[in-house]
């Protein structure tokens, strides 16, 4: 499932508000990850070794659209910064529930052979609960394009605290040779 994050319509106040805020991202910072589970457990130390984490716009600006959407995902999103742990919390429930909204989703039905693409500066990604009900086999090969470094309203950029921004591979690695 993913969908178009528009900012709260209807909530003037709250628009207001959350085009101020400023939230941290972690990877796997929303997902129970178990230390007993053997693949998480690899992807947990992975991550403590390399940890990604980024202070980002709660609302950032589509750079081609000029667009504003809620830049959240509850993967990723630990909290808005210099709230308390309750008032972060709330707020970001508030745009989860956003973001999930019927009218802003697309829940794809794979098929053998598809292709999706999606742009990820206003789309967040959600697996459905029904992943994997029918015990199918599902590869899901992820590719993503380097892109620009998220900005908010007020033309501030997003700033990386720990770890190295994702990088494009060197030409030589992953290329065919014949």
């Amino acid at each position: 499932m993913w969908g178009h994050l528009p900012c709260p319509k209807g909530y003037r106040g709250v628009r207001e508000l959350a085009e101020q805020l400023w939230a941290e991202h972690a990877f796997f910072a929303g997902c129970q990850m178990l230390q007993h589970d053997s693949a998480d457990r690899n992807d947990l130390e992975l991550n403590n070794e390399h940890p990604l984490v980024a202070e980002h716009p709660v609302v950032r600006v589509h750079p081609e659209t000029g667009v504003k959407s809620l830049f959240v995902n509850p993967a990723s999103t630990s909290r808005i910064l210099g709230l308390n742990p309750a008032q972060s919390r709330a707020l970001l429930d508030l745009f989860f529930e956003q973001i999930m909204r019927p009218e802003f989703t697309v829940c794809w039905r794979w098929t053998p052979g598809d292709v999706v693409l999606s742009d990820n500066r206003s789309t967040a990604h959600l697996s459905a609960d029904d992943a994997g009900v029918a015990r199918e086999q599902l590869t899901l090969y992820r590719v993503m394009i380097l892109g620009d470094t998220p900005v908010g309203p007020n033309g501030h950029s997003s700033l990386a605290i720990a770890g190295e921004p994702i990088a494009a591979l060197p030409d030589h690695i992953g290329s065919v040779t014949g």
